[in-house]
């Protein structure tokens, strides 16, 4: 225990360092006071019942910031690479090490979740009347369900790969929003009965957590890109992108994983397309960032005014169209892009502008469908879609730049 305590330590100095070293005087001027002053009044004012902009909003939503919550994060070990050398052949000694990084997370986690629904906590009492023996309860239960939830994405990314990950990692989340709302719109006994129920799961994810040191070269990785992901944020925000060094093998590409060809004539305008695509579908965090933008922009044609939606079809539809151009821009400052012989011409030209097309047009005919169908009807909706892709796809090929 006492090296599981030098070791948090050192890593909380090592936070503390990195957050010294990036938030200067400045910061704390111009933007981390003021933003404390403004929240302050706020929250003097949800207290005394003063503020008007919570009568507009349904705080039903706001319990849901938890199930966000739980879904970020990660149980710690506090173990490192050199402990191969020595405390994992002392099992007794590795294994205090762990259950202390565990108890950790659970003492962090409680704390995380109490700041939270201090917050909170005036929205619930004074606009939205709910009593202290259901916020109680429901705290409770977030804080096991959130445990639960990182020792269970553990075990799911320590057990699967490929392709069966992505899918059991989707089921879970299915999984677990469907408790989450289980207990959140129940009665408190039915609530009671959750939390029982969850406390055995988790005593049994506990065990097999400390029992699971097969998976040690794993969990270093994991752990090592915990320690310097506040450091990755920092270095983010500066503009720089960090390299994923500590990047495990078990996290698959969404699609084409083995290289697989999409056009059989290999002519130089099919492989740059070809090249362009994959980028775009390989890259997890553009290939979801677009599918988020997706969802956004089409509950935004939903919920907006009837002649506002007219508005926003064209603003998300290029908006879309041009994050995925994006992943060209990003391509051409790629190492490996720029060892290609790439020689720009009509047909390079026209062979990105229509990988372009090929992953914007889905999500285009997407929202143009919605728009259509909140404004109008399905099959009106359909007729909008069509208009939308065409227009798109000649704004594509004949008018945008590469």
């Amino acid at each position: 225990m006492n090296i599981m305590v030098r070791r948090l330590k050192s890593e909380w100095s090592y936070h503390y360092s990195v957050w010294k070293s990036a938030v200067d005087w400045v910061i704390w001027l111009y933007i981390l006071i003021p933003a404390l002053i403004i929240f302050s009044y706020q929250y003097y004012a949800l207290w005394i019942g003063e503020a008007d902009w919570p009568n507009h909003y349904p705080l039903t939503f706001t319990w849901f910031i938890f199930f966000i919550i739980s879904l970020k994060g990660t149980t710690r070990l506090f173990i490192r690479d050199a402990d191969v050398l020595f405390l994992r052949q002392h099992p007794s000694y590795l294994r205090a090490i762990m259950k202390g990084g565990i108890i950790y997370s659970f003492i962090r986690n409680i704390l995380i979740i109490l700041v939270i629904a201090g917050g909170l906590l005036p929205l619930w009492l004074n606009y939205d009347d709910v009593s202290y023996e259901r916020i109680a309860t429901f705290l409770l239960f977030v804080i096991v369900f959130r445990m639960i939830y990182h020792l269970a994405k553990q075990w799911v990314s320590l057990t699967y790969s490929g392709w069966p990950l992505f899918f059991v990692n989707m089921l879970l989340t299915i999984i677990s929003l469907a408790i989450f709302n289980g207990a959140l719109f129940s009665s408190s006994v039915i609530r009671f009965v959750i939390i029982l129920i969850l406390i055995m799961s988790l005593y049994a994810l506990v065990k097999w957590r400390l029992n699971a040191t097969w998976h040690f070269f794993d969990d270093c990785v994991r752990e090592q890109g915990e320690k310097l992901k506040l450091s990755a944020i920092f270095i983010a925000v500066q503009g720089y992108k960090m390299p994923k060094r500590f990047k495990s093998h078990k996290k698959p590409r969404i699609l084409f994983p083995d290289s697989d060809i999409i056009y059989s004539a290999r002519t130089p305008s099919h492989v740059m397309s070809e090249i362009v695509i994959k980028y775009m579908l390989r890259n997890k965090s553009k290939l979801f960032t677009a599918i988020q933008l997706t969802i956004v922009f089409m509950f935004a044609a939903v919920l907006a005014p009837f002649w506002i939606k007219w508005i926003l079809l064209p603003i998300c539809t290029i908006s879309l169209i041009h994050f995925v151009r994006s992943s060209w821009t990003d391509l051409t400052t790629h190492t490996f892009f720029k060892l290609y012989r790439f020689e720009k011409n009509t047909d390079t030209d026209l062979a990105i502008k229509r990988a372009i097309a090929w992953m914007s047009l889905p999500s285009v005919f997407s929202i143009g469908f919605m728009t259509g169908w909140a404004a109008f009807s399905p099959l009106l909706g359909l007729l909008v879609a069509l208009v939308t892709v065409t227009l798109a796809y000649f704004f594509l090929i004949k008018e945008l730049l590469v």
